[in-house]
C-alpha cells in the first residue's frame, strides 16, 4: 500500500489550520497537555502534535520561545518542529472550529 493508499484508508478526526489532518490521540493527556498522530498534507508525511492544555499569554509566549528554540535545532536525536503557535482545529464529525495552541514535530 502506497502513502495515498494509506491516506485515504484513515478517518480523520479533525483538521488543524486546513493543513495537519488528527488521525489518533497518543496516549492520556500529560502537564502541559495532549499529543495526536496527524497527517501532513502538505509534505505528506506522518507528524506528531503537540496541543497545550490551555490557552493564555504564558502559554503562548512559551510555545513561541520552544518552536522558535527547536525550530533551529538540526541533531539527528531531536525531533524537528514544523510549525506552531495558535492555530484554528475543524472536528470531522461537528464541523466545530476551536482554537488550538501547538507544536508540530516531524516523525522520522
Amino acid at each position: 500500500m502506497d502513502t495515498k493508499d494509506k491516506k485515504q484508508a484513515i478517518a480523520f478526526k479533525g483538521t488543524l489550520n486546513d493543513r495537519f489532518q488528527i488521525i489518533h490521540s497518543l496516549g492520556e493527556e500529560g502537564g502541559n497537555g495532549k499529543a495526536y498522530l496527524a497527517w501532513d498534507t502538505q509534505n505528506n508525511t506522518r507528524v506528531a502534535i503537540k496541543k497545550m492544555k490551555t490557552n493564555n499569554d504564558k502559554d503562548r509566549v512559551m510555545v513561541e520561545k520552544e518552536g522558535l528554540v527547536m525550530s533551529k535545532i538540526d541533531h539527528p536525536n531531536v525531533l524537528k518542529v514544523i510549525s506552531y503557535g495558535e492555530g484554528v482545529y475543524q472536528c470531522a464529525s461537528t464541523k466545530k472550529k476551536g482554537k488550538w495552541l501547538y507544536l508540530v514535530l516531524e516523525l522520522a
